[in-house]
């Protein structure tokens, strides 16, 4: 996860990892992407927040918005991936985690992609 770039995000980023006070730390986030709306990382730690608190199509619309900005921002797809995990979607789940393998040229994320798709081939 990339660092949170100003002081609300930070606050967000850590009420959410703390957690329990989910509303803030959604509002904090929504707060910090109105703030530096061209911040790829903003958008990324509102993402996030709605996957902690497994808000998970809030999540998905939040992470869809950040990938459709920025296509070539590795963390938008892994943010995408996760939040599609949380509702079960693992067809997507896969095409994210590969996109995101992709960007961030991390071999292990893409064979982590490969292995997911072939667990779920074989499986269902």
């Amino acid at each position: 996860m990339p660092p949170p770039t100003s002081g609300t995000q930070w606050y967000s980023y850590d009420i959410g990892t703390i957690g329990g006070r989910d509303k803030l730390a959604i509002a904090e986030a929504k707060l910090a992407r109105q703030l530096d709306a061209q911040s790829p990382s903003a958008g990324f730690q509102e993402g996030y927040v709605h996957i902690w608190t497994r808000e998970y199509d809030q999540a998905i619309a939040a992470c869809k918005q950040l990938a459709n900005d920025n296509p070539t921002f590795a963390l938008a797809h892994l943010c995408l991936a996760q939040a599609y995990w949380g509702n079960n979607m693992y067809p997507q789940v896969i095409e994210e985690w590969k996109a995101y393998g992709q960007l961030s040229g991390d071999q292990s994320e893409t064979d982590f992609a490969s292995a997911l798709e072939q667990g779920f081939r074989s499986q269902g």
